[in-house]
């Protein structure tokens, strides 16, 4: 199993998913109530489509991002101001770190580079949210000004409010209520399930 695998192995799992093959050196099948929702290659992932794929469409999302921040960590150096982490990415003087905690997944944290250019502090961790991570890195590096990110509360309220627009405003053109919709729905994509256990959580929006 190559890290990849163990990573979807977790991900899956949280979604609910049951895997077989874990513990040869074998492709792994995701199956969901009985039935086989994909397989996880060394080196692919394959599947075919149903009726209904939102969990596929979920594990496809899932394994993107996994592959990419895995290839990332199986390229990166060491980081050498903190033991067993490796560096991702580094720009203006922010960090953005990563350590494999075998089966307990991994661990994403942003740090500052202090003057003596080794060191590290001000760390915020991320656990196993990369996502969050990148977005940290992005707007505490100034590569995103943060004036262009919204909270998860502010998202949550905007998404209120077009979702009160919807239920309540009879004069809504089938074109507005189109666009209100969709733009409903990629912010509930947006949005967690649940808060992360992080020190902060932003997501944006495209300007």
């Amino acid at each position: 199993m190559n890290l990849i695998q163990k990573e979807m192995l977790l991900k899956a799992a949280r979604l609910g998913c049951t895997v077989e093959g874990a513990d040869a050196d074998s492709p792994l099948e995701v199956r969901k109530d009985g039935k086989n929702i994909c397989t996880i290659h060394s080196d692919k992932m394959t599947f075919q489509r149903g009726e209904d794929d939102t969990l596929l469409d979920q594990l496809i999302d899932t394994y993107h991002t996994v592959q990419e921040y895995t290839t990332a960590y199986e390229k990166a150096p060491e980081l050498k101001a903190v033991e067993n982490y490796k560096l991702l990415s580094e720009f203006n003087g922010t960090v953005l770190a990563a350590r494999d905690m075998g089966f307990n997944g991994f661990q994403f944290v942003t740090w500052e580079r202090c003057y003596d250019g080794v060191t590290v502090t001000l760390g915020h961790y991320h656990a196993d949210d990369y996502a969050s991570a990148k977005e940290d890195f992005a707007t505490r590096s100034g590569l995103i000004p943060s004036h262009r990110l919204f909270t998860n509360e502010e998202l949550a309220e905007i998404k209120g409010c077009v979702e009160f627009t919807l239920d309540n405003d009879e004069s809504l053109t089938f074109e507005s209520e189109k666009k209100l919709n969709e733009l409903a729905d990629k912010i509930a994509d947006n949005l967690p399930e649940q808060t992360a256990e992080h020190t902060q959580t932003t997501q944006q929006i495209s300007m």
